[in-house]
């Protein structure tokens, strides 16, 4: 399954999150499917954190890496879906 060969499937999207560091592996992907998004005309927010990993601030807990990237993910739930 590869949405991103349908724009009218990702003109569909909800409002969509995509979070990634700069040494994550999949960061190629996540800014591709970024532009897809906006090219289709969906709203999309990147979230670049710097210098981690795929996934580091899942188990990094309490770091203040960690603390940014979860309170900028709540924000955009909260703005998304609200309170």
């Amino acid at each position: 399954m590869s949405p991103g060969l349908f724009p009218k499937v990702l003109a569909a999207f909800p409002p969509t999150l995509l979070v990634t560091s700069t040494r994550d592996s999949a960061m190629s992907n996540a800014l591709l499917t970024n532009i897809a998004l906006l090219k289709a005309g969906a709203e999309t927010q990147l979230l670049v954190l710097e210098g981690r990993g795929h996934g580091e601030f899942n188990y990094l807990v309490g770091t203040p890496e960690a603390r940014d990237a979860y309170d900028l993910i709540w924000f955009f739930f909260d703005r998304h879906l609200g309170r």
